[in-house]
């Protein structure tokens, strides 16, 4: 599965850049989170402070499973 594939390239030090509209595969395998919408970065951060305090409204959109546009 790839998100073993990045879990395992993680341990190595290596990054990897996933766009990905599945937050729960996002946060079982990234430490940071870019939140993107519309083309624009709305938050940046680690991926434990993303999922615990969102900062927008596009993101708590997001997590709720809501479509944004």
């Amino acid at each position: 599965m790839i998100e073993d594939i990045i879990l395992e390239e993680n341990k190595k030090g290596d990054m990897c850049n996933l766009n990905n509209s599945r937050y729960g595969s996002s946060k079982k395998v990234s430490n940071k989170y870019n939140f993107m919408n519309k083309g624009k970065i709305l938050e940046q951060s680690d991926s434990n402070a993303f999922f615990k305090k969102l900062k927008t409204n596009e993101a708590l959109k997001y997590i709720k499973g809501e479509i944004l546009f």
